[in-house]
């Protein structure tokens, strides 16, 4: 599944820009998901992250998906902030720089 975030065409002859992608991949084995997304840097620190995510977990859970699973640097605390903000039990593992997070949409949002 994969979203993505336009601006633009607000004239005839305009372009849609793509500013921000969602996706997630299903690992039909574990009924987890693998999830990332990315906002164009003019984009950046304005919700649009937090956006994207809420909305692929509305869309995983109807699917009957179990959960997500992402990798974020742990340099990179916006990412982890946003992941954050979900309202759902967020495991987390540190391992050589780079967060390995769970989040169980079976355990109620907050």
């Amino acid at each position: 599944m994969a979203i993505a975030a336009v601006i633009g065409k607000e004239e005839p002859e305009g372009r849609e820009k793509i500013v921000g992608i969602g996706r997630y991949i299903n690992n039909p084995n574990t009924g987890f998901a693998e999830v990332a997304f990315t906002t164009h840097q003019d984009w950046q620190n304005r919700g649009m992250g937090t956006f994207l995510l809420r909305y692929l977990i509305r869309i995983a859970r109807e699917k009957n998906i179990r959960g997500f699973t992402a990798d974020v640097l742990s340099r990179n605390k916006p990412m982890m902030q946003v992941f954050s903000k979900t309202g759902y039990p967020l495991k987390t593992h540190l391992d050589a720089g780079v967060y390995e997070l769970e989040i169980d949409f079976g355990s109620e949002a907050q």
